[in-house]
């Protein structure tokens, strides 16, 4: 799936933020209070990392690695699809932007 694709799609369930979205809106909030995937573009589709859950202060970065940047969603018990993916195609129009950046 490249990111116009991601822009289209109205469902998170078949996209490479599906374990993202699942994550955010189903966790605890007693321990974490967000989620993480790193990302990573590969001839403009989306290649994504492990999901990881970050407490308040912990940092989660990808410098010095091969991915690209970082897409967060804060915990948020029940959120809406139409929320997250407002918030992930943000992030991701950013990590798209900063990488054609640096192509040229």
């Amino acid at each position: 799936m490249n990111f116009e694709q991601f822009k289209q799609t109205d469902k998170l369930k078949d996209t490479p933020f599906s374990k993202l979205f699942h994550e955010a809106r189903s966790s605890s909030t007693q321990y974490h209070n967000s989620t993480a995937i790193a990302v990573k573009l590969v001839d403009g589709e989306i290649k994504t990392h492990t999901v990881v859950k970050t407490q308040r202060g912990e940092h989660y970065h990808v410098r010095g690695t091969e991915w690209d940047g970082i897409v967060t969603l804060g915990m948020q018990p029940f959120m809406k699809t139409t929320t997250a993916k407002t918030r992930i195609t943000r992030q991701l129009k950013q990590i798209v932007r900063h990488k054609k950046a640096i192509k040229a």
